[in-house]
């Protein structure tokens, strides 16, 4: 069972905790489109991302110090990433065993790396899966990790057809071809005026605990996950299907 979750734009260099074990599997493939990225101006950055000059420069400034550290002064991915998600997932405050737990089955998707494990070795960087950036002639982004990634979870997941719990937002799940597993799709609903409405931060607290609730039973399977109820989200039977569960917020 595998579990995919999104990035974050805020990220931090961190000596924090755990050291990186391993670089990215994808490392090279990221240092090419680092390259690619290098020569482009900050307004030119500040066009792609859709940010401000100060962002911009500020990831102008990465790109050109790109690869240039040693593994070991790195940062693990599960705490170089920050926001809601990151936070509600208690990276810092992680057991050894969750930690173990997390290795094998939690894996981050990247418009920059690819497909990452809690504890490859990152650095700061600014690139959304969405983002008009062509890595190959006539490829987006989309084309050009989905294959990857989707070879690289289903080898992981040591099956034909591996489990996959998706709880990924829908701009970095359409990197992964998720006809090609068991996939169970969560959805985090607040009700509104008896309609069911998903919210973007709440979905992202809800996400972060649900992993953190995962790695602290040791789940194996994912109707494990019913028994989730984080920040008053209870499992909802009646408006979940057997691949699609719901947790509804009253």
């Amino acid at each position: 069972m595998l579990i995919i979750i999104s990035p974050a734009k805020q990220m931090v260099s961190s000596d924090y905790g755990l050291a990186p074990q391993r670089w990215p599997r994808f490392y090279a493939e990221a240092q090419g489109i680092v390259e690619q990225l290098k020569p482009l101006s900050v307004n030119e950055l500040k066009t792609l991302y859709g940010s401000s000059v100060s962002i911009a420069a500020l990831n102008h400034a990465r790109l050109q110090e790109f690869g240039k550290a040693q593994l070991p002064a790195l940062t693990p991915a599960i705490y170089a990433y920050q926001g809601l998600q990151y936070q509600s997932m208690g990276a810092k405050v992680l057991t050894d065993t969750q930690y173990q737990w997390l290795e094998q089955h939690l894996r981050i998707l990247s418009a920059l790396y690819g497909l990452l494990r809690p504890f490859d070795g990152v650095e700061p960087y600014r690139l959304e899966m969405q983002a008009r950036f062509c890595p190959q002639a006539g490829q987006s982004l989309y084309d050009f990790w989905r294959p990857r990634v989707t070879q690289a979870l289903l080898e992981q997941g040591k099956s034909p057809r591996p489990v996959l719990i998706n709880l990924a937002s829908a701009e970095y799940a359409k990197a992964v071809d998720l006809s090609a597993f068991d996939c169970y799709d969560v959805r985090f609903c607040v009700r509104k005026d008896d309609k069911l409405v998903e919210q973007g931060a709440w979905c992202k607290k809800a996400r972060g605990a649900m992993v953190h609730y995962l790695s602290a039973i040791e789940a194996s399977v994912p109707q494990a996950m019913q028994g989730f109820n984080d920040f008053n989200f209870h499992f909802a039977p009646q408006a979940s299907s057997e691949r699609q569960y719901v947790f509804i917020k009253e």
